[in-house]
């Protein structure tokens, strides 16, 4: 009796070649760029408009740092939860808040927010709860329906190739889903975590503070209209932010895209993506392109294992055993598919045996077995003495795999 697992293949994947012959393209290119993309985060438009969750704060209010603590449990992919440090109470019983923005100031004036205070925004619905309702307030909101289409994508750039990021584009295809009042407009956020404001009473970090603010109008407002909006800052604007760009610091940062009705106050829709960090160390830059091509070959490497895994989970599995009938030499095999179905072209066996009893292409449907029971022709009389050695190819043509030989070598007991 014997087993044949997998076979040899007649046409080997090219894969391998491909990725050397990819990397010995891109590692020039990659090693004379100027301008690379060091992190890039897309997300898809959801079906129905976030909740906003914003949180009117002072980074001196002993009480809004405790709060601030069980807010962050809050935050999801449908909860997008912004902290506005208002600068106007800079004059207040808090003193100055080092986090303060002007345009915390026109959020808190539109809301009419006092601090603290927790603001909870879907649709046209605008309404401050308590932080110990919080939950179930997100819960008990209806949800409604996005009235555009909003995917986002954001990436931190570096321009002069120094390895070291020093820009943030962001981009969206806004796709109005009917007729918009011409009161909408879009205005943007940047949030970070993990900031230390330094202040007395404050937290050793506070989540979600809104570090830059714009806005934009110029919207295509028509059903099916479509607006190419971008923004980007750059070294200057990052700096006068306090946002860091560098890649192990990207996961802090949120942006936060809004269209509002400026008349209404009512959300149409939103979206929020959160930037992904990666090891890459801007210390290394000296040694780039070495970095480069190590990280290529390294994605080289695990392309190949990545396709041979695919490729292994793909292929048959083909066992069988070597048995007399009376005078007769039959073979007992079970071919069963991988996830790929499979086309039975051939049997064979080498001289002087010849192999009959089955039907040529026959199709096997993925993890199914085919049984088969095959007449031997040939020296029948060596296998009644025993020891007969019977050495049997198989043709197959697996899906997505092209051509194969399985290879059975059987034989009788001694």
């Amino acid at each position: 009796m014997a087993d044949a697992e997998r076979g040899s293949a007649l046409l080997r994947p090219t894969i391998l070649l491909v990725g050397l012959l990819a990397m010995l393209v891109l590692f020039p290119l990659a090693a004379a760029a100027e301008k690379s993309v060091l992190v890039q985060t897309s997300v898809a438009s959801p079906e129905q408009t976030p909740l906003l969750l914003e949180w009117f704060t002072h980074s001196g209010c002993s009480k809004c740092v405790q709060q601030e603590l069980e807010l962050s449990e809050l935050r999801s992919d449908d909860v997008a939860w912004l902290s506005w440090h208002p600068s106007q109470m800079r004059l207040g019983p808090y003193g100055e808040d080092p986090l303060g923005l002007p345009a915390s100031d026109l959020r808190a004036t539109f809301h009419q927010s006092s601090i603290p205070e927790l603001r909870l925004v879907s649709g046209e619905s605008r309404q401050t709860i308590e932080l110990a309702q919080a939950a179930a307030s997100i819960d008990a909101v209806e949800r409604v329906a996005m009235k555009a289409e909003m995917p986002l994508n954001a990436s931190i750039v570096d321009t002069d190739g120094d390895g070291a990021g020093d820009r943030l584009e962001l981009q969206s295809q806004i796709i109005a889903k009917q007729d918009l009042p011409t009161s909408v407009n879009l205005f943007w956020v940047v949030t970070r975590d993990a900031v230390y404001a330094g202040l007395q009473h404050s937290s050793p970090t506070q989540q979600a503070v809104v570090a830059s603010f714009d806005y934009r109008g110029g919207l295509n407002r028509s059903a099916g209209g479509v607006t190419e909006w971008s923004a980007a800052l750059d070294r200057e604007d990052l700096r006068s932010a306090s946002i860091s760009v560098a890649p192990r610091d990207a996961w802090k940062l949120r942006i936060i895209l809004v269209m509002q009705d400026d008349l209404t106050g009512e959300v149409l829709a939103a979206n929020q993506i959160q930037l992904k960090s990666y090891s890459f160390e801007p210390a290394f830059v000296d040694g780039l392109p070495r970095w480069i091509g190590l990280l290529l070959v390294l994605g080289g490497l695990g392309a190949v294992v990545l396709s041979e895994r695919a490729r292994e989970l793909g292929l048959p599995r083909l066992k069988g055993r070597l048995e007399m009938e009376g005078k007769r030499l039959v073979i007992q095999a079970e071919l069963k598919a991988g996830r790929r179905g499979l086309k039975l072209k051939d049997i064979r066996a080498d001289a002087p045996h010849r192999i009959k009893g089955y039907r040529r292409k026959t199709e096997i449907e993925p993890n199914q077995t085919l049984k088969l029971t095959l007449k031997v022709t040939g020296r029948a009389e060596q296998a009644e003495q025993g020891g007969l050695v019977i050495s049997t190819h198989w043709d197959l043509d697996v899906d997505g795999h092209g051509a194969w030989v399985l290879d059975l070598l059987l034989c009788t007991d001694d």
